[in-house]
């Protein structure tokens, strides 16, 4: 019912110069702090009633009728298929920050719960004349600048077809 998220608000920084012998800088020890998020419950119900099925054929039959069990497991699929869905919003909805329900409306806010502010970043790719490779340079500072310091083995970013078309034209 709930994910317990721990939180650890390290920085690096340099380390001052000293004579040998001399004293060493402190380091600090890092803060933390335990986030607990509530894991949403999303039901799916679903019933079979026996006027549904009763004198109804298998579908692309001519004289087989439709079995509860067939039924069941089409509904059963069906729900699978739709709960598997709305996980994969709600996974795509941290990745960007923001969880949201069927309706729109938000169920958890990452950025406020973890303290922080949305960087966005303008590539203009619609604008003639844009220098993508620069856009692209511009925004792994931003990402570097927001990291402070803290180094990283690549970016990976994920964007929508549009954006993704408009991009690499």
């Amino acid at each position: 019912t709930t994910a317990k998220v721990e939180q650890l608000n390290g920085s690096l920084s340099l380390v001052t110069t000293a004579p040998r012998g001399g004293p060493g800088q402190v380091v600090l020890a890092d803060k933390r702090r335990e986030l607990t998020f509530g894991i949403p419950h999303i039901p799916a119900l679903a019933g079979l009633d026996a006027d549904e099925l009763q004198g109804v054929r298998l579908f692309g039959s001519e004289s087989q009728f439709d079995g509860v069990t067939a039924a069941r497991d089409r509904l059963l699929a069906k729900m699978r298929t739709s709960l598997e869905m709305t996980i994969e919003a709600h996974r795509l909805g941290a990745i960007k920050g923001q969880i949201l329900d069927k309706d729109g409306s938000v169920l958890q806010d990452l950025f406020s719960a973890f303290g922080v502010t949305q960087l966005t970043h303008g590539f203009a790719l619609p604008t003639a004349g844009t220098k993508v490779k620069t856009k692209v340079a511009e925004a792994l500072k931003k990402m570097e600048d927001a990291l402070g310091g803290v180094s990283y083995a690549g970016v990976r970013v994920l964007c929508g077809t549009d954006f993704f078309n408009a991009l690499v034209s």
